[in-house]
């Protein structure tokens, strides 16, 4: 019997497609950056929508091929984002190996700075972040996230990850982002001491507009119930020169209230997303 599907291999990677009509159905791509930050070779997975439209069994042997390329090309981890509306396709990935690990649900809504409602700071000041503000903000990071239980994350799951590779990866995340001329970052301080943070970025345009994302914020406990999130948010606002620009609210599935915020505050629900590991047994 002749094989349904073909391997096509290029310096970026892999691509897998039909037989018939040349179709792309997947194409996996290293993440260098990741590779060299915990010493393990990670790729990036990506099936097409158009693989919905094959049978079941086309769907087995794409992602069977992934797999024992992966494998073949001495990978360890492969992370793959799902889009909600291809869920069909889980039972092939978890038949392969494939575990679910992290959840996104991405709110996308045109803001207008005349239309936004200020806050104003009550206690303490706000400013933007400098490099001395570097141990204090991982201290907050590690207490609200890495050593957070409730807080859940991909990067957190110690079936991949150790406690040590958890609390690296978001100290670079933070010296990432205190180093990119791209992100604008605030910290709330109250008589001296980092009460919290709050993280955009710039990232692209959408239909000529500009794309400002929200990447990370936290608030110290002893510090909640000042709406310190919210001042923050107005400080950054001002930032931005721009009269309007879409903003990017990306979040996990399980975070309940934040979910319910964005809609009662009739953000616009852009898209939804699982992520999965595959690890090289």
């Amino acid at each position: 019997m002749a094989r349904t599907i073909e391997i096509r291999e290029d310096a970026k990677g892999l691509s897998l497609e039909t037989a018939v009509g040349s179709l792309p159905l997947a194409t996996l791509t290293d993440k260098p950056w990741e590779t060299e930050f915990f010493n393990r070779r990670t790729g990036s997975l990506t099936l097409a929508p158009e693989l919905l439209t094959q049978s079941e069994t086309v769907r087995d042997e794409v992602v069977t091929e992934v797999v024992r390329w992966a494998e073949n090309k001495g990978f360890d981890l492969l992370e793959l984002h799902l889009d909600i509306r291809s869920m069909p396709l889980v039972p092939c990935l978890e038949a392969s190996g494939f575990r679910l690990v992290d959840t996104r649900i991405t709110f996308i809504t045109l803001m207008n700075k005349n239309d936004l409602a200020r806050f104003e700071v009550d206690l303490g000041v706000v400013r933007l972040a400098t490099p001395e503000d570097r141990d204090a903000i991982i201290v907050l990071t590690h207490r609200g996230f890495t050593d957070n239980p409730t807080f859940l994350s991909r990067f957190k799951d110690s079936t991949y990850f150790t406690q040590r590779d958890s609390e690296r990866y978001y100290e670079a995340w933070i010296n990432n982002h205190l180093e990119d001329d791209d992100t604008l970052f605030a910290v709330w301080e109250v008589d001296g001491k980092l009460a919290g943070y709050f993280i955009y970025k710039r990232a692209g345009t959408q239909e000529g507009e500009l794309i400002i994302k929200g990447i990370l914020a936290a608030v110290a406990p002893e510090f909640r119930g000042h709406k310190g999130h919210l001042f923050m948010q107005t400080f950054l606002y001002d930032l931005i020169p721009e009269p309007q620009f879409y903003l990017d609210n990306t979040t996990q599935l399980n975070n309940y209230p934040v979910i319910k915020n964005h809609v009662t505050s009739q953000k616009k629900l852009d898209r939804i997303a699982l992520t999965f590991f595959w690890r090289r047994s």
